[in-house]
């Protein structure tokens, strides 16, 4: 049987590949962001425009 610490296996990854993944996903995570919350506060702003 195999310990449970032999399945615990860290890939560590360099310095360019991380800074890479985060210039990829960051920008991707504000666009989500940002289209996430205007959805709903088109909702909100909807009343105020039809006025």
């Amino acid at each position: 049987m195999s310990s449970a610490n032999e399945g615990d296996v860290r890939i560590q990854h360099s310095a360019e590949y991380r800074r890479r993944r985060f210039l990829n996903w960051f920008p991707l995570g504000l666009t989500y962001a940002t289209f996430y919350m205007g959805r709903y506060n088109i909702n909100v702003v909807a009343k105020t425009l039809q006025e």
